[in-house]
């Protein structure tokens, strides 16, 4: 959610194809409400649970690929990498007309769930409706192309 390292990443080592953007990717736009852990450098839910954490409530922008996309006038994107701690298929589900006209390659963290939900199958049928070829890590990772 919060890019602050990774923007300093970037200008330290003086990276110029790559946009850092502080906001939620999800299947809509508009404002998205995350718990964060005072003690984790991410937000993720399995850091929230544990016992002993009181996570802090943060509100962030959430924009969808597609929105992204057009509005960065992206014409070309060979690749996608995502890790987004359980909200893997709510961004696939934003990115569908980018997957459609710009048929990009995704490396994707399959691990995680959703309200309970194993997402690593979900992830593969929704890929697989797009005629993407998948190789996998059964349960963890998935590669589309």
């Amino acid at each position: 959610v919060e890019c602050g390292v990774l923007k300093k990443n970037l200008a330290v080592n003086r990276v110029q194809n790559v946009r850092a953007c502080d906001c939620a990717v999800m299947d809509s736009c508009g404002q998205a409400e995350f718990s964060v852990s005072p003690t984790a450098a991410g937000s993720t839910a399995f850091d929230i649970l544990r016992e002993g954490l009181s996570p802090d409530k943060k509100v962030v922008p959430k924009i969808t690929i597609d929105r992204y996309c057009e509005e960065n006038a992206i014409e070309r994107l060979d690749f996608v990498k995502v890790d987004i701690e359980g909200t893997e298929e709510l961004a696939l589900k934003g990115a569908d007309r980018t997957i459609r006209e710009l048929r990009p390659k995704w490396s994707i963290d399959s691990y995680h769930t959703m309200l309970g939900v194993p997402q690593h199958d979900r992830l593969k049928e929704i890929l697989r409706s797009y005629d993407y070829r998948i190789h996998e890590v059964p349960g963890s990772h998935i590669w589309a192309y």
